[in-house]
């Protein structure tokens, strides 16, 4: 049982907020816990991920998939995603080691479109409870 719960959602004019859990990784490790928290605004998207019950050996990984004629690339310390004229702005913490590459989409059964993916990679430096933060930002078109 991974325990899944919705600990908060909430949704307004300014923004949404999201906050859920789940025990699902206790299957790696007794004890190792999963929060996340996504507050949406008019221009952003942060998401904090938060593990309890870390280890030093450890190493993080979230893989971001793009939707087809998204254009990535890397550009001081953060990665710019454009399609046409616009831009977001991919805003990881420091420290995290960031990666792009080609992968598909499925858009349909049985159908394979290329695209990008964004691979983030975060080592733990020490034991205990490890958050990690990506934001998201664009100008509101």
């Amino acid at each position: 049982d991974t325990a899944t719960a919705v600990l908060e959602w909430e949704s307004d004019n300014e923004g949404s907020s999201f906050i859920g859990k789940h025990r699902g990784y206790e299957r790696f490790r007794e004890g190792l816990h999963y929060e996340r928290s996504m507050v949406l605004t008019k221009g952003s998207l942060e998401i904090t991920d938060t593990f309890s019950c870390l280890e030093e050996s450890d190493r993080l990984e979230w893989c971001f998939t793009f939707a087809p004629k998204v254009v990535l690339r890397r550009d001081k310390g953060m990665v710019l995603a454009t399609l046409d004229r616009r831009i977001i702005r991919i805003i990881p913490e420091a420290g995290a080691d960031l990666s792009i590459g080609d992968t598909t989409c499925s858009p349909a059964y049985g159908v394979e479109v290329p695209t990008v993916k964004l691979i983030l990679r975060l080592g733990i430096l020490r034991t205990g409870v490890g958050r990690h933060v990506t934001r998201f930002e664009w100008e509101n078109l």
